[in-house]
């Protein structure tokens, strides 16, 4: 099974590629920008739901807080119009970036299941990297459900973040794969907070298994799970922002 995301904007006819943004010169942006785009680092935002990846990558130079307060500036908007909404936030607050592109990445509910099982089982950020092409910044979620043929659902939520960081990169993961059966309604699910630092394995902050932590019906706020992911390390604590 090819993973289509992982490969990094796969080619081909499935996929929706959007330029808003023409190449331009590095001398013709932001005099803050710096003299070379090659100074500037790789940002990949990827928005999931319904069986579709939309993805915004740009080059740029953006501190966290820029990052947090971008992403609580397109929390509302549908993930289809968050490429759009990202744009318009560099433009008006002046923020130097060079090459935006969007694209839209249909994707079946097996591959994504295991988008999330690998999110939530990888060993080291080595096997987090080789899966999203070393990209220097990565901020994703995913809200995927299915119905199952004997009337139950399948699905998974996640929430995850690498960061270039004093000279090195971080990483966190909030994420949960569940499933629930019917006609004799059992719930089972895996949830996991993850943490990981440069080189160094992943380490599990929490992990739960059985009942899901995030109900598999209801409105669930993984985007304010993404934004706040820094103080979560808890199911408790992932949960309260969540689930409204």
């Amino acid at each position: 099974m090819t993973d289509k995301r992982f490969q990094h904007f796969p080619s081909g006819n499935n996929n929706i590629t959007t330029i808003l943004q023409p190449p331009v010169a590095a001398e013709a942006m932001q005099p803050s920008c710096p003299s070379s785009v090659t100074a500037m680092q790789k940002f990949v935002f990827e928005f999931g739901s319904d069986g579709n990846i939309h993805s915004v990558s740009f080059l740029g130079n953006l501190s966290h807080e820029d990052i947090r307060l971008m992403l609580e500036s397109v929390r509302r908007e549908l993930y289809a119009d968050c490429g759009s909404a990202i744009y318009s936030y560099l433009k008006q607050n002046n923020m130097p970036y060079f090459g935006l592109k969007t694209e839209m990445i249909p994707l079946n509910n097996q591959e994504i299941m295991e988008r999330a099982r690998r999110f939530l089982q990888l060993c080291s950020p080595e096997d987090f990297d080789v899966r999203i092409c070393r990209t220097d910044n990565y901020y994703a979620v995913m809200d995927q459900q299915v119905r199952t043929p004997d009337g139950g659902c399948e699905g998974c939520y996640y929430a995850v973040r690498k960061s270039a960081d004093n000279g090195g990169f971080q990483y966190r993961i909030v994420g949960q794969t569940y499933a629930c059966s019917r006609p004799d309604d059992t719930d089972h699910g895996y949830f996991a907070v993850r943490t990981g630092r440069d080189s160094q394995k992943f380490y599990n902050l929490d992990t739960k298994t059985g009942e899901p932590v995030f109900p598999s019906f209801g409105c669930i706020d993984i985007m304010g799970v993404l934004i706040n992911i820094d103080s979560i390390t808890t199911s408790g604590q992932a949960k309260k922002i969540a689930v409204k």
